[in-house]
């Protein structure tokens, strides 16, 4: 309670002296305001970005936290990642797979925990995946159990969390993972047609279950069901030559995410025929577009879906026992509230909260701790109003946005396109995305842009005839103006191959 001070001058402190001597403490306290994800790559095109992406954009826009990404295949140091990490208050790393993947991954997470620094772990890994590094990461894969009591761990099922007990660490905290909010989600029929659609999305591998899938098409067939079966997702190395490819099959191969969505819409059955699957995102979308799924039973998804109306899971990984699972679940409706009450656990929003808490970070409100002077004088607007909201920053990540430049490429997004080669080009000049980028500009009628990208990849470094030649093919869109241009390349070219040819020549001598 507030009251006159000694002679009636000042007021007495507020509170009581337990919680004045509480409030002290409290003030002392500094909480974190900056967090680090270190990773392999960032990009919505794997479930095991998808989620720590989702999180951190929703972090930026409620709570005053400055986040940024690390890549780690744009580090060649472990020095140098520490000074990109600078005073970061939180570590995150995303998934396992910098530990086993990084020549840098363990060395720098043993630095970092040595010296005190608050590290988490986010992992996505099963005990497949665990069993496939060991074999192929071996001394990696050592000293990351090693490691592992010594960091707080995150999983995303309590199944995961159980296997993380077993290699000793302490109290791993079950987060689960979330997808982002799609505007176009639109629901499955409720009641299957004549030739019901059963889909599955994922890559097709051997541990995404694509020998079951196939044989549950067969049977299907051979019993003369009229079952239509989809799988979605890219072709990848790791199929056995014993693994079934089936006919029945349509092979959509990868699609993006609104086909996906639509491709959801128009099925009956989500299908999982993984192996092993600590929390598919896949099934968490799905069930956002209610329809039936059916998983193996060592799967994390059975832990939140078990009993739900519109879910199986089968007990035996065999075809015979994942068709009656998928007969069964044909022949019932979908509960529209235990539905509802999953898609709420993996809701951004929730997810967001989760996390906040487990990484120990401010969560939303208005309350902005103090700026250091130096930073408070670089933090301030142009029109001197204040600091700017915290920014994500993405530092050094070259080669993941080069890939992502090539992509948007071929995908013909060129305003994505762009603008990721303009953050390539202010950090280096690669005489591919010079090039790439003058044929974007030249698109749209910019000569002179185009006219001065083509100059500067004139004079980079690579294979001097493929460049060249490439600078002739651009030039050739550039109408009169480029006539000269391609000229001079044409020469080039040949200077380049004839200058190769010949020092091939005298090598040879």
């Amino acid at each position: 309670r507030v009251g006159p001070g000694p002679g009636g001058t000042s007021p007495a402190p507020a509170g009581t002296r337990a919680e004045r001597a509480l409030r002290a403490v409290r003030d002392q306290q500094a909480p974190p305001r900056s967090l680090a994800v270190v990773g392999l790559g960032f990009g919505y095109t794997t479930g095991v970005a998808i989620p720590v992406l989702t999180y951190t954009q929703a972090l930026l826009a409620q709570s005053p936290v400055d986040v940024r990404y690390l890549d780690l295949s744009a580090y060649c140091r472990t020095e140098d990642v520490l000074d990109a990490l600078g005073d970061t208050d939180v570590v995150l790393v995303n998934s396992l797979a910098p530990l086993w993947r990084s020549a840098l991954g363990n060395e720098l997470v043993d630095e970092l925990v040595s010296a005190g620094r608050k590290v988490f772990l986010y992992a996505h890994e099963t005990e497949h995946v665990m069993a496939y590094e060991a074999e192929h990461h071996t001394l990696r894969h050592k000293e990351m159990l090693r490691l592992l009591p010594r960091v707080r761990v995150l999983c995303v099922s309590s199944a995961q969390a159980d296997m993380f007990r077993g290699l000793g660490v302490t109290a791993p905290v079950v987060v689960y993972n979330t997808v982002p909010q799609d505007s176009h989600r639109a629901r499955a029929r409720p009641t299957p047609g004549g030739q019901p659609r059963i889909v599955m999305v994922g890559s097709m591998q051997d541990r995404k279950g694509l020998d079951l899938f196939s044989r549950v098409a067969e049977l299907a067939h051979a019993k003369g069901l009229p079952w239509r079966f989809a799988w979605i997702g890219h072709r990848t190395p790791r199929i056995a030559s014993s693994t079934l490819v089936s006919d029945r099959v349509a092979w959509m191969g990868a699609l993006s995410r609104t086909r996906v969505r639509e491709e959801l819409a128009a099925s009956d059955v989500f299908f999982l025929s993984s192996v092993d699957d600590p929390m598919p995102l896949s099934v968490v979308e799905a069930v956002q577009q209610r329809l039936r799924v059916i998983t193996y039973g060592r799967v994390g998804s059975r832990e939140v879906l078990d009993g739900v109306p519109g879910y199986r899971s089968f007990s035996e990984y065999t075809p015979q026992a994942a068709f009656d699972a998928l007969r069964s679940v044909l022949a019932e409706q979908v509960s529209e509230d235990d539905y509802r009450e999953v898609e709420e656990l993996f809701d951004i929003p929730a997810f967001t909260a989760r996390m906040t808490t487990a990484l120990g970070l401010p969560g939303p409100g208005p309350a902005r701790h103090p700026l250091s002077a130096a930073s408070a004088e670089s933090a301030e607007t142009a029109d001197g109003d204040g600091p700017e909201n915290p920014r994500a920053v993405v530092p050094q990540q070259l080669r993941h946005l080069n890939e992502d430049f090539k992509r948007h490429v071929g995908a013909g997004n060129v305003e994505d396109a762009l603008r990721v080669g303009t953050e390539i080009l202010r950090r280096r000049q690669p005489v591919d995305v010079l090039i790439g980028m003058a044929e974007l500009r030249a698109a749209r009628g910019q000569a002179k842009e185009a006219c001065r990208l083509l100059a500067a990849a004139a004079v980079a470094g690579g294979d001097r005839g493929r460049v060249w030649s490439e600078i002739s093919r651009v030039a050739a869109l550039l109408g009169p103006r480029g006539r000269a241009i391609r000229q001079l390349a044409r020469r080039e070219s040949v200077r380049a191959q004839v200058t190769h040819h010949s020092a091939r020549l005298r090598k040879g001598d």
